[in-house]
Parts: structure tokens; sequence; C-alpha cells
């Protein structure tokens, strides 16, 4: 005989309440289209479109980055809904809220079930973390998170078993070739098990350090990857001591943003130029305000209960040590990122339930006062969170939105200027890239973007000149030799065409349309049999529309229109 279905949900109740409130926080977002670096890395990469691709994900490099196992989520994705953009949401909030669950599994060994259940659900729910969520390209740290914490859960639950450390192992290196920041999990459930559990350490180190010494060996050894720095991004071309001197406002605003989280944007390339008031000084009396209150709950917490201290203390290095990568002693590409904040909000939050636990409202008003409280941060973070997953639904709303927040974004600059061109709106779209160049004037893609709007508006020399310099900042840039190459054609200067299609074939050998743009030149400069011979192994490559007209308007000696 069945349960009773009552009994069902009432043993069940916070596993459901947790996927009930997850989905209704995010649903809408499942409806959101590819945005930001979607575009690139899902919708026109080559990499995500088959099975197939995984070794040569494995052995190249994507980039400055090594994250082979993020582009195979990907990928594995795209093999079996293709660019299904539903899908890709769906899987990254079934992903967010089993990571909620995990968290909760976390507390709950430790804190009393209510507290631990609330501070999992304002995980949940909080709206710093629908950058993680709907933003697909972010997947990597709700992904990260996940195999850390399934690792994490597994060595709690099975401590004594050899086969824990083996798939802890497993789990830590498929962390590890998700994002680099990974290793700051790796290091706090080391640190866990060196306060609380000494006795598996042992095992715990060699799971560690097999995962570790496989990842170093595929990224160095296999697909060659080291780290380098971003250079068109502001803060990368600070020193030293003026990437410090940003760390109070960095702290501050992920604080401060946790607290109000209202004015909530991506790309943010804001800098503090100068000791001033509202930039440095109030952030550090705010940050020093902050660990003040928290060294001194720690204090409080030592003389009362002396193992709650050394749980607050755990989860305090949570928070310092998964925030410090990302106060740029070594530059990254933004300023602050509310993704970044996934992690380091859960070491946050535990912090405050451990606070919460010692506190006794044995006074009816003060009990009924901290329920609207809290009935009011969970209406509050969750109305904010729909509004801002709204913000995510497309390029252009939220460029549009976010661009009035931080306006000192080259990326939301050239973003913006992308959209109003491919709206036709060329006038309203000039301003914005070259603003963008303003703001970063190494970065190939702000004037590439200008160029191409002036090629659009018939300005080929200016549109050329554009072009150049992105060349001049970026030799790889593919789009850039394209629109280079093309402006030449248009002007009919086939000497310059073919100069740039040779030396961009240098880089990028029989790519296609390169050849078929160096047939061209050929042709017009008279070099028919190069200029056939090229058009067939771009055809035999790439058999379009275009190159299958050139090709045979070449083989039957007719003329090539270019438009």
């Amino acid at each position: 005989m069945g349960q009773n279905p009552i009994a069902i949900i009432k043993k069940y109740k916070y596993p459901l309440i947790i996927i009930g409130l997850g989905f209704f926080a995010y649903f809408n977002a499942l409806f959101n289209e590819f945005v930001w670096d979607d575009i690139a890395q899902i919708v026109a990469s080559p990499f995500t479109h088959s099975l197939k691709q995984i070794p040569i994900i494995f052995t190249a490099g994507q980039g400055i980055f090594y994250r082979p196992f993020f582009y195979t989520f990907l990928t594995t994705i795209y093999s079996f809904f293709g660019p299904n953009v539903f899908s890709f949401h769906l899987t990254q909030v079934i992903l967010h809220i089993a990571n909620t669950w995990l968290f909760y599994l976390l507390l709950v060994k430790h804190l009393n079930k209510k507290l631990s259940f609330i501070a999992a659900l304002i995980f949940l729910i909080h709206p710093m973390n629908v950058e993680a969520v709907s933003y697909i390209s972010a997947i990597s740290d709700p992904l990260f998170v996940f195999s850390g914490l399934l690792a994490f859960h597994i060595l709690l639950r099975w401590p004594e078993k050899l086969i824990s450390y083996i798939l802890a192992s497993l789990l830590f290196l498929l962390a590890l070739l998700t994002k680099e920041a990974s290793i700051v999990l790796i290091i706090l459930i080391f640190l866990y098990f060196l306060i609380f559990q000494r006795k598996q350490l042992i095992l715990l180190t060699v799971a560690a350090v097999i995962s570790i010494a496989i990842y170093f060996f595929l990224r160095f050894f296999v697909a060659h990857t080291t780290y380098q720095q971003i250079s068109y991004v502001p803060i990368a071309n600070l020193p030293l001591l003026d990437r410090i001197r940003q760390i109070p406002k960095v702290i501050s605003h992920y604080l401060i943003t946790f607290i109000f989280p209202v004015k909530l944007s991506i790309a943010q390339h804001w800098l503090v130029s100068s000791l001033n008031w509202r930039d440095f000084f109030l952030p550090l009396i705010i940050v020093v305000l902050f660990f003040s209150n928290v060294f001194f709950a720690g204090w409080k917490l030592l003389a009362k209960n002396r193992r709650q201290f050394l749980l607050y203390f755990y989860f305090f290095l949570w928070f310092f040590i998964s925030l410090l990568p990302y106060l740029h002693i070594v530059p990254i590409d933004m300023t602050v990122a509310e993704r970044w904040f996934y992690l380091p909000m859960m070491g946050l939050l535990a912090m405050a339930a451990i606070g919460l636990q010692q506190i006794k409202l044995q006074n009816r008003h003060l009990h009924i006062f901290a329920t609207v409280l809290l009935i009011f941060i969970f209406v509050f973070f969750s109305l904010r969170t729909l509004m801002r997953n709204n913000n995510w639904f497309s390029q252009y709303t939220l460029y549009a939105h976010d661009i009035r927040i931080s306006p000192e974004s080259f990326d939301l600059q050239n973003g913006m200027s992308q959209q109003l061109y491919q709206q036709g709106k060329l006038e309203e779209a000039l301003p914005y890239a070259e603003k963008a160049i303003q703001l970063a004037p190494r970065w190939a893609s702000g004037w590439n973007t200008a160029g191409t709007i002036y090629m659009q508006k018939k300005q080929y020399e200016k549109g050329i000149k554009y072009f150049s310099k992105a060349l001049e900042n970026d030799g790889g840039c593919f789009q850039c030799f394209y629109n280079l190459i093309y402006a030449h054609i248009l002007m009919e200067n086939y000497t310059g065409a073919k100069g740039w299609s040779e030396q961009a074939l240098k880089s990028f050998h029989n790519e296609p349309t390169l050849l078929l743009f160096l047939a061209i030149a050929e042709s017009k400069l008279g070099n028919q049999a190069r200029a056939l011979g090229l058009a067939k192994r771009s055809y035999e490559l790439n058999p379009t529309q275009q190159s299958t007209y050139i090709y045979n308007s070449l083989l039957n000696n007719q003329p090539v229109n270019i438009e």
C-alpha cells in the first residue's frame, strides 16, 4: 500500500519547496534568448555543435582559458537539443537548484534545519545570482560549484570509504576543467577536514594532488595553455599598487549589492582613480566596519561555544578565500561581476546563520518582527530576481538596461552600437562605438564595430583606417581581417586585398572565405590561373553558394561581380 501523498509532501517538504521556489524565481529566464558571449561560445562556435569535437576541446586551449569540461557540457546539451535556448536555460536552473540543496545539506550538518533552510532559500532566490543562472556562458560558476559541493557531500557522507576519495578526485578534476577558480573550493574542502576531520586528511590530500596534477598536465603539456593577461581591460593595465587601491571598493560593492541588490549590471569596468571620499575612504570604512563586526561576533562566539566558533571561522575563510581571486592581485577581465559572488555568498550566508543561531527570540514582538522581515526579504528578492531575468531577455534589453548603470563599460557601449547597427540606426550606433574606443583604445572589437558602421555609411577609407587599427591591437582577429579585405575589394584596391588576404592566411591556413577573397583579388589583377586554383580549393573546403558562383565564373572565364 502506497504512502499518503500528504505524508510524502511533509517528508520531502524542504526539497520540494526549493524546487518550487527555484522554478518560480527563474521561470521567466527559461524563455530568454542567447546573449553576450552565448553567441560566440554556443551559436557561432563549431566546437559546441558536435560530440566529435570533444577530443579537440581537451587538446586545444580556449583562448586565454583552459575550460574543456565547461565546453563539453555545452556541447552535450547542443548535441541533444540543438540551438534550443530553452534547454540550456532549463539545465542551468536545475543546476542552481541542485547547488542550493547541496548547500542546505552542508549547513544542516551543523545548524538547525530552519536556519539552514532559510540561508539556502536566500541563496536560491538572491538577485545577485541571476547572472550565474540566467546567463548561459556563466554556467561555469554553478557547474564547478556543483562538482565541488558534490565531492564535499560524498566525503562527508562516506568518509571511511576509499571510493569516496576516488569519486572526489574525479569531481575535483571536473571542477578544475570547468573554471580555474575552482582550486579555491578544493582548498576550502581541505581546510574543513584539517579543522574538523583530520583522520581523513591524508586520503583527501592524495585525491586533491592527483586531480591537480592531471589538470596541470592537460593544460600545460597537452593543450599548451598558459596564463595571459587581457591587455585591453582597464584594470589589467594598472600597476599592482593601483590595483590594491581598488580592493576596498570592490569588497564594499559586493557587500552593498548583497544587501541592496538594486543596481545590477554586467561588464563593470569602473576604477578608483584617486584616494577620494566616495570611491576610497567611504568603501574602506564600510569594509573595516564589516570585518570588525565579523571579528567581534567571532570573539563572542569563542567565549560561548568553541565548536560553533570553529564553524564560524571556517565559513569566514570560505567567504574571504573564495573572494580573494577577484580582488585583482592578479588582474582579471572585469572590476566586479555578480557571478563571481556565487561561491562567496554561501560563506557569508553560513556565517549569518551561525550568528543568528545564537540569538534566542523569546520576546513575542521580536519574533513577529523577524518573521515579517524575513517575508519581506523573500518577496523583495524574488521580485527583483524576476525583474533582472527580464533584463537578460535579449541582447538589446540587456545592453539598454545595463548601460545606464555602467556607462564606463566599453563592452556595453560596443554591444549597444552593434544592436543599433543591426536595426539600421547608423547615426545612433556610431557614438556608442566611438565611446567604446575611447574607453578601451586597445580593444580590437570597438575599432571593428566603428569601421563596419563607416563602411555601411560608404565612408570606405575611414572604415579601412579603423579595421587596420583593430588589427594593430589584435593581429589574430579574423573578423577584422575579413572586414578589411572586403573593404579593399569594394574600393577596387585589389593589390591591398591580395596583400591582406595573404597575411591573414598565415594565421588562418586554408580558411575558405580568405581563399575566396584572394581568388577575387588575383582574378582582378589578371592572375587567372592562380585565381582559379584558389577558388577551387575554397569550393572544395566549403561549397557554399558564393564559392560555387565564383569558382564557376572563373572556370568559364566570366567576370566576377562583387556586391
